[in-house]
């Protein structure tokens, strides 16, 4: 346990102004002489420390005596009350929150007991009490005879190694001077404090206060005993109990200052020439006023024992000292000056160091790494032609120790290269060599990082695969038999990086039929728009007008009995298309498959229009040759007639000779879309006649359609 010094029981009634005020110390700095004192006094706080203990005459409470023998700073923490920790201090719960050996009755009578109300008087005749600040409730008690008597208890949890406050407010409510109750405080069975008494009249109120340690405690059972045992008066009342941790609030700082000497030194001319001289100062303060000298080196001095000698240094820097003697005070203190004396031309080399990246301005002008040296001259007051020599150093840049400038990246299939250089904070699509220079945090050369980029697109394949029953892929080196996807993926090194190589298999597998499946290969007729046409013949697919370019044709299988698994139609010929093909029963009961082929323009071979059959795992192909006939090809329907235009290509403008034709010739001109667009008759009664003949249109294709009793004959004009 420890306690303060009485002086904190003024400023404990204080708490609550002390809360709302700032600590400080009066007078906030002191110069004292040697052996003097100084009183230093604190407010603002309700418990004080004073440290460092050197020089004080108490480190506790708010006033203390500071003596130092040297130049000190002084620090006072001051305390507060912190928040509450008793639940019901003020007994406005009534009676809750605390314990006592007390009984509780609202008659008190009997010594011994207690009760919390507003007026002790409602509760004994001869009791005269109200409540701390006269509103409230508080604690009326009848003092027990038997002493040591527990009062009042509570168990609070506590901070170790933490001062607290404990305080109550007690009042007498019957007996005399001589008979008010004894009370003291304990904590953890231990008392804190001595016995306080309670006041002497009836009804007055007086605040009594510890302070308590806590040491190692984490707890504290903290009670009010009463050590009175007399029966008759011994009467009091409790309230406003308080158990609060105390807290710093200010921690202001104090310098007292012991006069002592300083001395400061100067000197005229920090700069000569060979052979001049300058003077010396020394500049004592703060002492007696009682002073010796002594400068050293003494040789080039006029008098070294003087406060301003005069000197005459060599070539070079000196560094004079004066050692300066307080006689009265015996305080002494060294203090220096240096000069330098220069030779009649003098040259002074500067050395400065850059890196790669750098400049350094000196004396007005610019250098870098290509102009490591420069020279300044001039001249000083004395005359002394002084020339500097600039001796650059050029640092090289750093070279990170953990970047790998080789930078290696795959990139998966169907994705754009790309790469984020987060050190430049750059992106980059293809591959780059870059570079660039960052400041070294800790100020050394800057860092060059350097970037070699390379960019590599992971292969993919993807390939399809129709097989009967089973397949083996050489990818992989395995046979498969179900219909399925398989991927493979092989790692190939790529710089310091494994880049993918991906293979995929679309795999479908058509299994060979039953024995008991009817097994139908061979279609027995192919038709093209009418009935009779075989296959593996030629068809002839025209129009004598030119534009019936959709043809449909039919693959047949007469016996009923078989179901094709599919038909697939091909056509030979990129410029001829095919349109939707078509697989059903007819109403009669045949199966077919119906084909639409699309005449795109003239072909000078056959075309292949081919049919194949599947079924299971076998199948049969059907050929069908067509032979193309179109009005680009001069059709002719028999030797007799004969048609030309000229010149073809024209501008509109052409002639029309018709040869072999005899009276009455029909003309039709059509676009390449089938439209017609015109249509006239000439008579031709001789054997060769031509027409002059002007088609106003767009530039295109045109088709002249001539038909006579003779025949018919179609022309393709190129229009420019």
């Amino acid at each position: 346990m420890r306690k303060t010094l009485l002086l904190s029981v003024l400023l404990f009634v204080l708490t609550l102004m002390v809360k709302a005020q700032p600590v400080t110390i009066t007078p906030p700095s002191a110069n004292i002489q040697p052996g003097q004192s100084v009183t230093l006094t604190a407010s603002g706080a309700m418990y004080y420390q004073w440290s460092p203990a050197t020089g004080l005459s108490t480190t506790e409470g708010p006033v203390t005596v500071a003596s130092p023998v040297v130049t000190t700073t002084y620090i006072c923490s001051g305390y507060a009350p912190g928040d509450e920790s008793v639940v019901n201090g003020d007994f406005e719960q009534g009676n809750f929150g605390f314990t006592s050996a007390y009984e509780y009755n609202s008659n008190l009578w009997a010594e011994g007991t207690y009760y919390v109300d507003y007026d002790a008087s409602l509760h004994h005749d001869n009791f005269h009490g109200l409540a701390h600040g006269g509103t409230g409730n508080f604690m009326i008690i009848n003092g027990a005879t038997v002493p040591g008597t527990n009062v009042w208890t509570e168990q609070i949890a506590v901070n170790p190694h933490t001062y607290y406050a404990f305080s109550t407010w007690v009042c007498t409510i019957g007996g005399s001077a001589h008979q008010v109750a004894n009370l003291q405080f304990s904590i953890n069975g231990e008392q804190v404090g001595d016995v306080f008494y309670a006041p002497a009249f009836q009804n007055t109120w007086d605040r009594f206060y510890e302070l308590w340690y806590s040491g190692d405690a984490t707890s504290a059972t903290i009670t009010i005993l009463n050590q009175n045992t007399g029966g008759d008066g011994n009467d009091f009342g409790l309230d406003d109990i308080s158990f609060c941790e105390l807290v710093l609030v200010g921690a202001p700082e104090c310098t007292v200052s012991v006069g002592s000497m300083s001395v400061s030194a100067s000197v005229d001319d920090v700069e000569l020439c060979a052979g001049e001289s300058t003077t010396l100062h020394a500049f004592p303060v703060n002492g007696s006023g009682n002073y010796t000298y002594s400068w050293t080196p003494s040789n080039t001095l006029n008098n070294p024992s003087v406060q301003h000698p005069i000197a005459t240094p060599a070539v070079g820097t000196t560094t004079y000292t004066c050692h300066v003697v307080d006689v009265d005070w015996n305080n002494t203190q060294d203090v220096g000056v240096s000069l330098t004396v220069f030779p009649p031309n003098d040259t002074i080399v500067d050395p400065r160091s850059i890196c790669e990246s750098q400049t350094l301005f000196w004396h007005g002008h610019e250098y870098d790494q290509y102009a490591p040296i420069g020279y300044f001259d001039t001249v000083d007051n004395h005359g002394c032609l002084k020339v500097y020599k600039l001796e650059l150093a050029v640092g090289e840049y750093q070279t990170p120790s953990d970047w790998n400038p080789n930078q290696y990246v795959c990139v998966p299939h169907g994705e754009d290269p790309h790469y984020h250089w987060a050190i430049a904070n750059k992106d980059y699509e293809r591959n780059a060599i870059d570079s660039v220079v960052i400041p070294d945090p800790e100020g050394g050369c800057d860092f060059k990082y350097y970037l070699n980029l390379k960019f590599h697109q992971e292969f993919y394949s993807e390939v399809w695969a129709d097989t009967c029953d089973e397949y083996f892929w050489p990818i992989s080196g395995e046979n498969y038999d179900t219909t399925q996807q398989v991927t493979k993926t092989f790692k190939h090194s790529f710089g310091d990086v494994e880049c993918d190589s991906t293979y995929v298999l679309n795999l479908n597998i058509t299994y060979s039929p039953s024995p008991e499946k009817i097994i139908c290969t061979t279609p027995s007729a192919v038709v093209f728009g009418m009935p009779g046409a075989e296959a593996d013949t030629v068809a002839v697919v025209t129009n004598t007008e030119f534009f019936s370019f959709q043809y449909s044709f039919y693959v047949v299988e007469p016996n009923r009995e078989c179901v094709w698994d599919a038909c697939k139609w091909s056509i030979n010929k990129p410029s001829w298309s095919l349109g939707d093909t078509l697989t059903g029963l007819s109403p009669d009961g045949t199966y077919y498959s119906k084909c639409t082929v699309y005449v795109a323009e003239r072909d000078d071979d056959y075309v292949v229009l081919t049919a194949t059959i599947y079924n299971g795992c076998s199948s049969e192909e059907r050929n069908i040759y067509l032979k193309p006939s179109f009005f680009d090809i001069e059709e002719q329907y028999n030797s007799q007639p004969d048609f030309s235009i000229v010149p073809n290509p024209n501008n509109g403008q052409m002639t029309l000779i018709f040869n072999r034709f005899e009276g009455k010739v029909n003309m039709k001109v059509y676009d390449v879309t089938g439209n017609m667009i015109d249509s006239f008759e000439t008579c031709n009664d001789l054997e060769s006649k031509a027409l002059e003949y002007e088609l106003n249109a767009r530039k295109g294709i045109y088709f002249f359609v001539a038909n006579g009793r003779e025949g018919s004959v179609a022309k393709k004009v190129v229009i420019r």
